[in-house]
């Protein structure tokens, strides 16, 4: 009876460890997960502003074809956007 009751309280102590690293694995996914969906926002906030300037680079690299010094510039700028 002493060993079943030991052999209990063994189980027992293995489930309550098994359900603890569960919890904590499954805290750590909701962290990464909200940490993605973060990332990913303030990327997609980056990526518009950046759209717009280079499109406004692109027109106006084409308006100050004739100005060299102007062009230059703006290649050079240009050559900045991914």
């Amino acid at each position: 009876m002493a060993t079943g009751r030991c052999l209990d309280l063994d189980l027992a102590i293995m489930l309550h460890t098994c359900r603890e690293d569960l919890l904590a694995k499954h805290a750590r996914a909701e962290r990464l997960s909200t940490f993605g969906q973060m990332v990913g926002s303030i990327g997609h906030q980056l990526r518009d502003p950046l759209g717009v300037l280079e499109t406004s680079l692109y027109v106006l690299k084409d308006k100050l074809a004739g100005d060299e010094r102007g062009s230059k510039h703006v290649d050079r700028n240009f050559a900045k956007c991914p």
